[in-house]
């Protein structure tokens, strides 16, 4: 489980924020560099080149990481990331200061690309039907917006909605439940003679 998965450690991962994040990058792809910082004040940044070895973590001073320290200290973070994924380290007292940093930083890019995509596919469900989840998902698109389909065609409009979107949720390559749809506060509706465009 993820620290953002829990209340506590969603409102944790929450206080801290990246500034000229840079992912992808090194050897294997997995690299990635940030200027990180808490409550709007700026602690460091972190340089994980992808090349292996360990991650450098740079306070700008001593203050900057005494503060931090105590930050984790005082939300038992070790012990959160214990009790999710890092129970193989056999106490919580065995992840290091640094492990924690790279956890949190790493969860709030996670969160941030998460809240990126649930954003976009928001938008896009004002024009079309959205099938999956905010890790992945497919866009059927129609010529006009939803809202639209509806004021023009009426109920009729919104019958054909719903059968075009039983289609599409029956044509989606995931089973993940659909994201709400929220153009109208009626059913997700499309007359069936606006094609369906499939886009991602």
């Amino acid at each position: 489980m993820d620290l953002v998965d829990s209340e506590i450690g969603r409102k944790i991962v929450e206080r801290i924020t990246l500034k000229n994040v840079k992912t992808n990058i090194g050897h294997d792809l997995c690299g990635m560099y940030c200027d990180f910082y808490l409550d709007g004040q700026k602690m460091g940044y972190l340089n994980d080149d992808g090349w292996g070895g360990e991650i450098d973590i740079v306070y700008d001073n001593d203050n900057c990481q005494k503060l931090f320290e105590y930050f984790l200290k005082e939300n038992n973070v070790a012990q959160l990331l214990f009790e999710g994924k890092w129970s193989f380290m056999g106490s919580a007292d065995k992840i290091s200061f640094d492990s924690q940093v790279d956890s949190l930083i790493t969860e709030r890019v996670n969160l941030s690309e998460r809240e990126k995509s649930e954003k976009k596919a928001q938008k896009e469900c004002l024009k079309g039907i959205v099938i999956g989840n905010s890790q992945k998902y497919q866009i059927f698109g129609f010529r006009m917006p939803l809202k639209e389909i509806v004021e023009k065609y009426g109920a009729e409009g919104v019958l054909a909605i719903q059968n075009s979107y039983m289609r599409a949720k029956k044509a989606s390559s995931t089973n993940a439940k659909s994201i709400v749809i929220r153009a109208t506060s009626m059913p997700l509706c499309a007359p069936p003679y606006v094609k369906i465009q499939m886009s991602s």
